[in-house]
């Protein structure tokens, strides 16, 4: 399993206005993302500890306003880097969030209402409900298809550590092979299981997602994503 930062940011090959890098942490490896807005604006979802001046000389050269986006307040360890790289940069994040994140790094986020006014009309937040962590998604649109971004939700790990730590982690907590959701977000993570798998159902019905961008692990493009998520909100909720 690689547990190496990446050396640049890619453009996504999915979605036009989209790069990814990605980022290690103690529990292996993380994906951030870049999206381009109107008027030279940006948005960084999940801003990894050690990819702001990566992302300054390959990506924001010219950029004019900066907002970060934490997927939920488990993803604390890049806020601080990238304000400090980034001082006009605004944080944001859900409410559940702000309060952990805020001890964590000691910068207050904003509210995500106020970020959606700078979302062109392909990018939604997703406020994931039930949410202890202040999970949030984003569907981003696209040639009449819908992709999810997502932070600790869904794990899509090709396979796990080879050993030591990492893979007895990995195994414990249900982090694949494959597309899986996590034993630790389901204990930490959701209040009433009951209430975020029948929101969950519907929410895959209602977008019916062809592309799912997970923080962890491979991207998955399958017209069939919807049958594959219901599945699995099937067999662990």
């Amino acid at each position: 399993m690689n547990d190496k930062s990446s050396s640049s940011w890619t453009h996504l090959e999915q979605l036009p206005g989209i790069w990814q890098a990605s980022y290690a942490f103690p529990g292996g490896l993380s994906r951030s993302l870049i999206l381009a807005l109107p008027e030279d604006d940006y948005l960084v979802y999940s801003p990894g500890e050690s990819l702001a001046e990566l992302a300054q000389r390959q990506v924001l050269m010219k950029a004019r306003d900066i907002f970060l986006l934490e997927p939920n307040s488990f993803h604390s360890l890049g806020l601080a880097p990238w304000r400090a790289y980034f001082p006009k940069a605004r944080s944001f994040a859900a409410s559940p969030a702000v309060k952990r994140l805020a001890k964590k790094t000691g910068i207050t986020s904003e509210p995500l209402e106020l970020l959606k006014a700078f979302l062109p009309e392909h990018i939604k937040i997703i406020e994931v409900p039930e949410s202890k962590i202040g999970e949030v998604w984003l569907t981003v649109s696209h040639i009449e298809k819908k992709y999810w971004i997502v932070g600790d939700a869904f794990f899509n790990f090709s396979k796990i550590a080879d050993k030591g730590f990492l893979k007895w982690f990995m195994q414990l907590n249900r982090m694949g092979p494959g597309l899986e959701t996590s034993r630790l977000f389901n204990a930490f993570g959701i209040k009433d299981k009951k209430v975020y798998s029948e929101w969950l159902k519907l929410k895959i019905k209602e977008e019916n997602p062809v592309g799912l961008i997970p923080c962890h692990g491979k991207i998955i493009e399958d017209e069939n994503l919807p049958h594959l998520l219901l599945g699995l909100v099937n067999r662990r909720y």
